[in-house]
């Protein structure tokens, strides 16, 4: 579909006569909320215990939000304290850990939609910025001519940038990476 879509734009950025760069993000390690049986939105008070469950979707309410994440190795990134942002700008702090499941506080009023990201915040968390997809999507990018770009999200390290750099100068492509 991506792809599709990058041929798409070139062929309308040609016929108008227009200059047109195809970035290709490697979106890297990254967690969202299932979805909420019931309505897809809940708004939670402050102080509130929030749980976190490992599941793609979970029963939650205002009065009992629970959180699915289907995604077992997020909770490997959560510690005592932790600080967790849902969507753009629910903010939980965990009060425990335990493997496929955790307890956290709201900080303040939020609201909290299904499918949104979640981000762990501290220098602990350190996610992986190339996954096994990304690198099946950096073959794919290398593969054609239809990529002028390619973004990482979520970068770890200077190296993961040298990767991908060398990995795009060993397919002999002028690909920018950013």
């Amino acid at each position: 579909l991506h792809h599709e879509r990058a041929i798409m734009h070139r062929r309308l950025a040609s016929e108008l006569g227009r200059r047109c760069l195809i970035v290709a993000d490697l979106n890297g390690e990254k967690f969202r909320l299932g979805s909420f049986e019931g309505a897809p939105t809940i708004s939670v008070a402050a102080a509130s215990e929030v749980r976190f469950v490992n599941a793609d979707s979970a029963v939650s309410s205002s009065a009992h939000p629970r959180l699915p994440i289907a995604n077992r190795a997020f909770f490997s990134y959560l510690r005592r304290d932790a600080i967790v942002t849902v969507g753009d700008g629910a903010i939980l702090r965990v009060t425990q850990s335990m493997e496929g499941e955790a307890s956290a506080q709201m900080l303040r009023d939020g609201v909290l939609n299904h499918g949104r990201g979640v981000n762990i915040q501290g220098k602990d968390y350190r996610p992986n910025s190339l996954t096994p997809k990304d690198l099946d999507d950096l073959d794919h990018i290398l593969s054609t001519p239809d990529y002028d770009i390619i973004a990482l999200s979520f970068v770890s390290s200077k190296q993961d940038v040298l990767y991908v750099k060398d990995r795009v100068e060993k397919s002999g492509r002028q690909v920018r990476v950013l």
